[in-house]
């Protein structure tokens, strides 16, 4: 065996040591009569799947020599063969092009499971998922820019958004940036959450991830749907771990036919409203006779809104002047109205009504709350929001150091 071996390899060296590129042929060499045809020879499909099989019996094998490109992952890499991923990939098949040595890139933010599985696909054209891991894997395909298999997964996605018992994961991953979801994906995972608004139970809403509530709030639908996904949003506000991403999120509510004047007083006495213990108990908003949105501050509000019944809280707390120290002085254009004033007409709850100037005015001559003893009467917040949804964008591929150990 040695000594057949080392007779190719001399015969080789022999051979490619002398090549040298084949002369053409001189003009005036007499062309010889063309009697033969042509005879095209065709394969069977497998034909072109053979080489993608021979390495990857390699790697099963733990032969790695032929491997020229590295995924660096935290404690070990996985190495696979350029002439496999590249034409899965755009992305890398340009980082190949452009490096002139193996290329190496850092997935060590990665889940090593979903690299693997993705690397398994690439060879195979096949691989079993776990639908509990597809976020992990949608990541790992996004990132490396293997947009078939992403496709396949996105499709899955939207199946998921479907069922009861995986919804809610289907909308955190559509709406988180790392799964890059093409947008049209993701308006299809979010419209069946509209859809289904009404039957999401509280347990659902404490699942939502911050920016699947961010989506909510900047969802642009109509009035009636959007009252709904605010309600969402403020009652999984309410719990004290994540009341801290209210200053991220309320500057997103948009609501149709806003102007911003009133969409900045929405936004604000809103926050107000929930950074105030007593009052982020009963908070909602909802629309009046007359269509417009308004926020409500008493437990029949709540209860209508929300869905919930809460424990009865001191009525002063609830008060109209006492809701109305917790608002800056830039917002006292915004006027708050008792249920008495709710009956006037829709004019003069505009913040552009004299009665709102009045209001403010009347507030600014008290010497003080203890003064003026607040009517036990419950309360309600008028107040009449855009932010524009950008969608993922595709990360850059980092590349990195050789990587020591291997994962076969």
């Amino acid at each position: 065996m040695n000594q057949f071996r080392n007779e190719l390899q001399s015969h080789s060296s022999a051979v490619w040591g002398g090549c040298a590129p084949m002369a053409k042929a001189s003009v005036g060499t007499p062309k010889r009569a063309d009697t033969a045809k042509n005879v095209i020879y065709k394969s069977d499909p497998s034909h072109q799947k053979l080489p993608t099989l021979y390495m990857k019996q390699l790697r099963d094998d733990g032969n790695f020599k032929t491997c020229d490109v590295e995924l660096r992952l935290n404690n070990t890499c996985v190495r696979i063969h350029s002439a496999v991923i590249a034409p899965h990939s755009a992305k890398v098949a340009r980082l190949i092009a452009e490096s002139h040595e193996a290329l190496r890139i850092d997935m060590s933010e990665f889940k090593v499971e979903s690299v693997n599985k993705v690397v398994e696909w690439l060879y195979s054209g096949e691989v079993e998922l776990r639908s509990d891991n597809i976020g992990h894997d949608l990541s790992a395909t996004h990132y490396l820019g293997v947009m078939a298999l992403h496709k396949q997964l996105e499709q899955t996605l939207i199946s998921q958004a479907h069922s009861p018992k995986t919804r809610i994961e289907a909308v955190n991953v559509a709406t988180s940036p790392d799964s890059g979801i093409t947008e049209g994906g993701k308006d299809t995972v979010m419209k069946i959450l509209y859809d289904n608004r009404a039957a999401i139970t509280a347990n659902e809403i404490m699942a939502l991830s911050p920016w699947a509530v961010k989506a909510l709030v900047s969802a642009r639908v109509n009035k009636s749907v959007k009252i709904a996904l605010v309600n969402i949003s403020i009652n999984w506000l309410r719990h004290p771990r994540n009341i801290p991403h209210a200053e991220a999120i309320l500057p997103l509510i948009t609501i149709d036919q806003m102007k911003k004047t009133e969409l900045d007083a929405f936004q604000q006495t809103l926050k107000t409203a929930l950074r105030n213990p007593s009052t982020r108990q009963v908070v909602t908003v909802a629309l009046d006779a007359s269509g417009r949105p308004v926020i409500r501050m008493d437990k029949g509000s709540f209860q209508r809104n929300a869905g919930k019944t809460v424990q009865d809280l001191d009525s002063k707390k609830l008060s109209p002047s006492i809701f109305a120290q917790l608002i800056p002085k830039a917002m006292n254009e915004i006027r708050l109205i008792t249920d008495e004033d709710s009956e006037g007409s829709d004019d003069e709850n505009l913040p552009s009504y004299k009665a709102t100037k009045k209001h403010a005015s009347d507030r600014k001559q008290k010497k003080s709350p203890a003064e003026s003893p607040a009517p036990q009467s419950k309360s309600s917040g008028v107040c009449t929001t855009s932010a524009v949804n950008a969608g993922p964008s595709a990360p850059a591929v980092k590349e990195t150091s050789i990587c020591k150990d291997v994962d076969p």
